[in-house]
Formats: structure tokens, C-alpha cells, sequence
């Protein structure tokens, strides 16, 4: 049996990951709204501008890399009992979401040269917003696991919910797509774009899975 002293040596080295990780989560909400820029720069014309926006947002992947790697080698050297898998789990599905973020960001640069209709502006704009919503709500996960892991669970809910909602725009949007006539390269990009869209809300919903893991382990450990 655990004893006290050992649970609570694993509960704080718990918060400190978890106090990590939201610093990591703030540098990818800062990422979802430069790629928020970038899209807004393609629908006005500004190709100088996605391409600086662009080089930001890379730069900000590169320094996300690097707080991954320092909280992967910070629980390689913690006695975190079986959660240890479950925290790396949890960093590496996060970091797929920066990937994808910076990879829909070149996907916009690609099209930039293509002017788009206000029939797929808006629900490219609506899955960005709903894109930032979803990182943000996985930020107020993180900082709920350690304080009130009930309500970390609840906010779970909520990225499922977004997931289901940018799945629903995103299918519509392709079935406009479909209808309108376009080159068939335009077409492969902005498909290509679309689905880079969806790939970042469901690695949300894989990440936010995971903390529900971890949320159910403390609960019982706490």
C-alpha cells in the first residue's frame, strides 16, 4: 500500500509537471491566434504579411519543442508511480497539436495566391475561433488538475463538444466545396487545410481524454 508521504512526494511532483505544462499550453494559445492572423491575411491579400506572421508562428514551434523535451527528460527523473506514462502521453499528444498548428499555417501560405468567397471564409473563420477555444479550454484543464479535478473532468466535456461542432462546420464546408468549380490542385489545397484544421481538434480531444485519465488518478490518490 502507498503510504501517505510517498503520495503526497508524487502529488507535488505532479503540479510541478502540471505547472509546466501550462506554460506550455499559454505558448500554444499564443500559436492559435498567429495562425488566427495568418488566415485573416489570406482572406485581405496580404502575402508579405502571412509570410512574417508565418516565420513567428515557426519560431514559437521551436521554442514549444524545447519545454517539450525539458518536461519529457523533468518526468524521466520523477517518481511519478504508473502516471508517468500517462503524463508523457499527454506532452507528446500536445506537441502533435503545436505540429499541426504550425503545418495549417504553411497550408494557408500555399493558398495565398487563390482568392476565396465568403462561403468558405466564415466557416474557416468560425473553426479558428473554435480551434482557440478548444486550446483554451485544455489550458483551464490543466490548472483545474491540480486544484479540483471534478471540474477538470466537467471542462473535458466541453473539448468533445467543440471537436463534434468544428466536424459539423467542416463537413459543410467541404460540401460546398464539392459543388463549386475550381482547379483541381486549388481544391487538393484547400481540402489539404481543411483537414489540418480537423487534425488539431481531434488531437485536442485525444490530449483532453488523457487528462481525464490523469484527473480519475488523482482523484483517488488525493
Amino acid at each position: 500500500m502507498m503510504s501517505i508521504e510517498f503520495s503526497d512526494q508524487i502529488s507535488k511532483a505532479e503540479n510541478r509537471v502540471l505547472d509546466d505544462l501550462l506554460d506550455y499550453l499559454r505558448g500554444m494559445a499564443g500559436s492559435t491566434r498567429k495562425l488566427n492572423d495568418i488566415l485573416n491575411y489570406w482572406f485581405e491579400g496580404k502575402a508579405e504579411e502571412i509570410e512574417k506572421t508565418l516565420k513567428e508562428l515557426i519560431e514559437m514551434e521551436t521554442s514549444s519543442n524545447e519545454l517539450k523535451y525539458h518536461l519529457l527528460n523533468e518526468i524521466s527523473g520523477q517518481v511519478l508511480n504508473l502516471r508517468r506514462g500517462d503524463f508523457m502521453r499527454l506532452i507528446l499528444s500536445m506537441a502533435n497539436i503545436v505540429d499541426e498548428i504550425g503545418g495549417t499555417g504553411y497550408r494557408i501560405k500555399f493558398l495565398s495566391d487563390w482568392k476565396s468567397d465568403e462561403k468558405i471564409q466564415l466557416p474557416l473563420k468560425r473553426i479558428n475561433e473554435k480551434i482557440i477555444q478548444l486550446v483554451n479550454t485544455l489550458k483551464d484543464i490543466i490548472f483545474q488538475l491540480s486544484k479540483n479535478t471534478v471540474e477538470a473532468m466537467k471542462k473535458v466535456n466541453l473539448v468533445s463538444e467543440g471537436e463534434r461542432e468544428i466536424d459539423a462546420i467542416r463537413r459543410d464546408l467541404m460540401n460546398y466545396i464539392y459543388s463549386i468549380d475550381i482547379e483541381y490542385k486549388t481544391f487538393i489545397k484547400i481540402r489539404d487545410l481543411i483537414n489540418h484544421y480537423e487534425s488539431i481538434a481531434d488531437h485536442c480531444e485525444i490530449a483532453s481524454d488523457l487528462c481525464r485519465i490523469i484527473a480519475v488518478a488523482r482523484r483517488g490518490s488525493i
